[in-house]
């Protein structure tokens, strides 16, 4: 349950930062209906992550990598998902990773 997330974050890397297909016009058009379809899976598991992808630029600064944030269990109900998010974007995977 936690795949959408990482596939979507690898495959947009992959197809709209690093251009794996701009010289192919077919593969390109695919790899961009395979981004799309996986950042809408990773928005059905966690909205945020999606917006993280979408947003970035305007959260590296004020959540770099590796930053502290605070623990799930001081967090409201209605946050766990963005914290969840920033976790993921911070820490275990996101941008740290590629």
């Amino acid at each position: 349950p936690q795949l959408p997330a990482p596939l979507a974050f690898l495959t947009f890397i992959g197809v709209c930062v690093l251009g794996e297909y701009r010289r192919k016009p077919k593969e390109q058009k695919a790899g961009e209906e395979r981004v799309l379809k996986r950042i809408r899976a990773a928005k059905m598991q966690n909205p945020f992550v999606a917006e993280y992808l979408t947003f970035a630029p305007a959260f590296e600064p004020v959540f770099p990598a590796a930053c502290d944030l605070p623990p799930a269990a001081t967090t409201m109900p209605e946050e766990l998902a963005m914290l969840e998010a920033l976790q993921y974007c911070c820490r275990s995977g996101g941008r740290g990773q590629a």
